[in-house]
């Protein structure tokens, strides 16, 4: 036999055995080789050389029914191998790779129990090595139950691939149920991790190189979707003998991350340093010689190369803080035309790292390969990131509206379908949104929703066909539609308490044919009570010489207060009931017409309401206990911002807002209360179009926004949650 390796240990039947010449502990028998019964000759040789199981540890354990090949009278039998006679000697053969230089077989051993068909039979099992010096089985008589063997030195039991393998064999007239195999490895590895890994993307594939790792019996490669490397996936199901791979079957669209692994035996090296690439959705060129090329204190310059022939919209430019991002963890997005090559990242926050990416879009505005992330200096930090993304179902955004209710959100907005002709009440439920039609079938236009005495009330009015201000009261599968008023309801806001529902909207009449004609624009309350009744009609405001769209509704306690919009005045006027609605200016613009866009919105004993100036393109919040009033400017731009304002309670004492910026590279933003001091950023939600209606409602600390996608076709309902950046 020659000189025998030391066996590592093995944990068997409950016992450890250390085997060795004339070992102790569990019963062995010592190495050496036997003469098996003549039928093992048509045993198959080589044995399988493409096992998915790789070594992983000094000793590795395959149960009975993870065998590479089998014959003869066998059978899975839960976890174990069943050997019963038949035509031919049964047999199984387990193979297992990851023995490359260094690292070797150092001995086998199998768990099984036996039965003799009759007494003296000769029933026995055998166990062989696969003895690629020789080219032939190395065979041992594995008796009794547990058996574990050393194996000889000076041969070579690895295959060309470095596998190793072992055959059992049941001969006589009895039978066998196989529990496990057993490989104990000899000889260690030390080697590095591979390095240079590169990747380059094309629709449905990527290709990914790194330079060979000495040693090394293969690679493995991991993929992973955020920059953390949470979750990764393998992707090769069998060790990859070369170094390079081509990832196929890829979903569009999509940033992908990369390590690679080197592996020599049963040992793994460290990953790679980390690739990312971004999978395209058309093969478009790459821009190329991208860099900074100045900093402002609020702004970055950058300048990139593209060729002339490919075909381009417009360039799309990602702006994040995070090294690496991918397309959820944005802080902004440019959108600069097809004939430029330079541009400056403008409405920076200063003192903060940022990096960014650019990708041309083809005439369908479809995104083509992206560059890797380049610095673009010190100026940005976001403050938000809205994410997870939930979805409601199909829906159109020209009017929704979000509350908290119950610890958790409602929705309401007109969907059900293609046409958008239903409308539709969600809930939340702790991140699981159900949606059902209240019954109202209409093209909406304006819609908004409340609650108060145990039912929800969703006040509706669709222009141009029923002509008609509907409410739709009750919850989840229990709905009554009442007409509120026949005539008008253009510009309708809810509010509601425990005893009473009310809404405030526009109401126009005209009647040319009477003497003198009649021409109604008035601003008009409507309330009813919660028990029940007739809806009772106030006019808070008669002969509005512009269509004031401008207005809200709440309560304090069961006093019910009003904002309305003057224009032509240019004043915001503040009213309550219990005051007949005697209307005061609030606002202290000095005749600019702040005010515009509001949302009243109680929190503890403050009003609070966003008022925007669209004379001097700024906005403002206007703050006060309903008698003394403070105007505070939370931004200002180059072109009117403050648009489609909407206002939540936020914690316990504060409020949130999101309103829309019309200047270049403004959009949707998102501003919040916090010690006095109100911060801003932008609101962004990957490969999403946000509509020119959103709103806003929180749980607790956490702000969520209701918007319609309009990426996909029909258009869908969603909703985000915001998570401070630094968290």
């Amino acid at each position: 036999m020659g000189v025998l390796r030391v066996l590592m240990p093995l944990v068997v039947g409950g016992c450890m055995a250390v085997v060795a010449i004339g070992g102790t502990g569990c019963e062995g028998q010592g190495a050496g080789h036997v003469s098996p019964p003549a039928e093992i000759g048509a045993l198959p040789w080589p044995p399988p050389d493409d096992p998915a199981r790789m070594a992983s540890d000094d000793v590795v354990v395959l149960p009975g029914k993870e065998f590479s090949a089998n014959g003869g009278g066998t059978a899975v039998s839960g976890d174990n191998l069943v050997f019963t006679p038949g035509d031919s000697l049964p047999y199984a053969i387990y193979t297992l790779q990851g023995f490359g230089q260094g690292i070797e077989v150092g001995g086998v051993g199998v768990s099984f129990t036996l039965t003799e068909g009759t007494p003296g039979d000769g029933t026995a099992l055998y166990v062989g090595a696969s003895d690629y010096a020789r080219g032939v089985w190395e065979w041992h008589k594995a008796t009794p139950l547990d058996w574990d063997n050393l194996l000889a030195d000076g041969t070579d039991y690895r295959s060309p691939k470095g596998r190793v393998s072992i055959a059992v064999i049941l001969s006589g007239g009895g039978s066998a149920s196989l529990n496990e195999v057993r490989f104990a490895r000899s000889g260690a590895t030390d080697f590095a991790a591979p390095e240079n890994l590169t990747a380059e993307a094309s629709v449905y594939w990527i290709d990914l190189d790194w330079d060979d790792v000495p040693g090394a019996l293969g690679y493995n490669i991991y993929r992973a979707l955020a920059p953390d490397f949470a979750n990764p996936v393998k992707v090769n199901s069998k060790l990859l003998d070369a170094s390079d791979y081509r990832d196929r079957g890829l979903k569009n669209n999509v940033m992908y991350y990369y390590r690679v692994t080197a592996v020599a035996g049963v040992r793994e090296s460290a990953p790679s340093s980390m690739v990312d690439i971004f999978s395209p959705v058309v093969n478009s060129p790459l821009p190329t010689d991208c860099k900074l090329t100045g900093n402002g204190r609020c702004t970055a310059d950058i300048s990139w190369s593209y060729p002339e022939t490919g075909l381009v919209s417009c360039f799309e430019i990602l702006l994040s803080e995070v090294k690496d991002f991918n397309l959820e963890m944005l802080t902004a997005q440019y959108y600069p035309d097809a004939n430029k090559r330079t541009f400056t990242l403008k409405r920076l926050k200063y003192q903060h790292k940022y990096y960014w990416r650019i990708v041309a879009l083809d005439p369908l505005y479809r995104r083509g390969r992206m560059t890797d992330d380049i610095s673009a200096g010190e100026p940005l930090k976001p403050t938000w990131r809205w994410f997870p993304v939930e979805d409601l179902g199909i829906g159109a955004g020209s009017s929704l509206t979000l509350i908290e209710q119950g610890g958790d959100l409602s929705a309401a907005y007109f969907g059900g379908g293609p046409d958008y002709k239903d409308l539709c009440f969600a809930r939340r439920n702790n991140g699981d949104w159900t949606a059902e039609a209240t019954g109202v079938r209409t093209y909406g236009t304006w819609m908004d929703m409340a609650y108060g005495g145990g039912n929800y009330v969703i006040y509706y009015y669709a222009f141009g066909t029923s002509g008609a201000l509907g409410a739709v009261i009750g919850n989840p599968g229990n709905w009554t539609l009442e007409t509120v008023s026949d005539v008008s309801g253009q510009y309708c806001r809810a509010a509601a308490n425990d005893d009473e529902y009310a809404v405030i909207y526009y109401y126009h009449y005209e009647d040319w044919e009477a003497k003198p004609p009649i021409i109604l624009n008035d601003i008009v309350i409507r309330t009813r009570p919660v028990a029940g009744g007739s809806w009772t009609r106030s006019v808070i405001r008669s002969d509005v010489t512009a269509i004031p769209m401008h207005h809200s509704i709440a309560y304090d306690a069961g006093d019910l207060c009003v904002l309305s919009m003057n224009y032509p005045g240019h004043h915001l006027l503040f009213g309550k009931r219990s005051n007949g609605y005697g209307l005061s200016d609030i606002a202290d613009g000095g005749g600019a017409d702040i005010g515009a866009f509001n949302d009243l919105t109680r929190v503890g004993s403050t009003w609070f309401t966003p008022a925007a100036d669209e004379t001097n393109h700024k906005l403002y919040v206007i703050s006060g206990d309903g008698t003394n009033w403070l105007s505070t400017e939370v931004a200002s731009s180059e072109a009117r911002t403050g648009e489609m304002a909407r206002m939540a309670p936020w914690k316990d004492d504060s409020v949130v807002m999101i309103y829309r910026d019309e200047a270049p590279g403004g959009g949707w933003n998102f501003a919040a209360l916090g010690l006095g001091k109100w911060d801003v950023s932008p609101l962004l939600i990957a490969d999403t179009w946000l509509t020119t209606t959103m709103d806003v409602a929180c749980i607790g600390d956490t702000p969520y926004i209701l918007f319609e996608d309009r990426v996909h076709d029909p258009h869908r309902i969603k909703c985000a949650m915001g998570t401070p950046s630094d968290i």
